[in-house]
């Protein structure tokens, strides 16, 4: 779920077209990104695991998607750790929290056609 008000928080002073570049990209990139972190899991690669869930929290943080932001960091912290208690159940609810971010976004592109400010 995204917080409009940390999107705006952070996007809301740029150009239209940069945000709606940011979106695009995003909902385009994140089913690969995905596909990486499931082969870091179950591979148990946790440098690469660290690395691309840092990619993607940061990413969703900026988007205003918090518990997405929040679970990627769960995800990092194991790769740093090295451990994998958990991992699983922490990818699966990032994926239905990405899902949710990318139907949230391209409502938003639709109904603001990519202009920053209010939700």
């Amino acid at each position: 779920m995204i917080d409009w008000d940390k999107f705006n928080e952070f996007l809301g002073g740029y150009d239209k077209a940069l945000i709606t570049e940011l979106i695009v990209m995003f909902i385009r990139d994140y089913p690969e990104r995905i596909a990486v972190l499931e082969n870091n899991v179950k591979s148990k690669d946790f440098p690469a695991l660290d690395i691309n869930a840092h990619t993607l929290k940061s990413n969703c943080a900026m988007l205003g998607a918090t518990e997405a932001a929040e679970q990627a960091l769960g995800l990092e912290m194991m790769g740093k750790n090295q451990t994998d208690e958990g991992m699983d159940h922490v990818l699966t609810g990032l994926k239905a929290s990405l899902g949710q971010m990318a139907v949230e976004l391209k409502a938003y592109l639709k109904e603001h056609s990519g202009q920053p400010g209010k939700r």
